[in-house]
């Protein structure tokens, strides 16, 4: 995968498979949705990541301001090239990447 494939694809929640909204990094580094890990880990304390299963704490939830930045701009580029879906954006990106080497 491409530098840019692998750029967009933190950009994705692995619980809801959409764009991040209101990211937050957990533990082990790894960022998803606000709401879809908390949903995920309600009633529990200490819960598996559901990316790489490394246990976490539920309060430690840090908000990732600069990567909700940079998503916000990636969801303006897909706004602009009629693209909604993460998949067809992340070729595009790719495509528009290559083609600039």
């Amino acid at each position: 995968m491409s530098l840019a494939g692998r750029e967009l694809d933190n950009a994705i929640c692995h619980i809801c498979q959409e764009y991040l909204t209101d990211p937050v990094t957990i533990e082990c580094g790894h960022n998803f949705c606000q709401g879809c890990i908390t949903q995920r880990c309600e009633g529990v304390e200490t819960a598996a990541c559901p990316q790489c299963g490394e246990m976490f704490q539920k309060r430690a939830f840090r908000p990732n301001t600069l990567l909700g930045s940079i998503i916000q701009s990636i969801k303006q580029v897909a706004l602009n090239s009629y693209c909604q879906s993460p998949a067809l954006l992340s070729a595009k990106i790719v495509h528009s990447y290559k083609a600039d080497i």
